[in-house]
């Protein structure tokens, strides 16, 4: 039985990310608070790359199959999202 996540899940999950991407560039001195809502950082592309990156970093030192890993990630994207990656 295949499960679709509801948009609420979609956007719990988002809001999730959002903490952690905050959470990660807090301690950081060349972020900016931003134009978000109180205390929200300003972030770009390049800064989920760098996070995605460190992340990838961290499995590739616990000794995770990074090809495995990314084969995952896409059907994992393709379920939540509903398109081919």
């Amino acid at each position: 039985m295949e499960v679709t996540a509801l948009p609420s899940d979609r956007m719990r999950a988002a809001r999730l990310a959002q903490i952690a991407l905050e959470a990660y560039f807090q301690g950081r001195t060349d972020r900016r608070r931003g134009g978000g809502t109180a205390g929200e950082l300003e972030w770009s592309e390049s800064d989920i790359v760098d996070l995605v990156t460190d992340l990838f970093i961290l499995a590739r030192a616990k000794d995770v199959d990074l090809s495995g890993m990314l084969a995952k990630i896409e059907a994992h994207i393709q379920i939540e999202t509903g398109r081919q990656v």
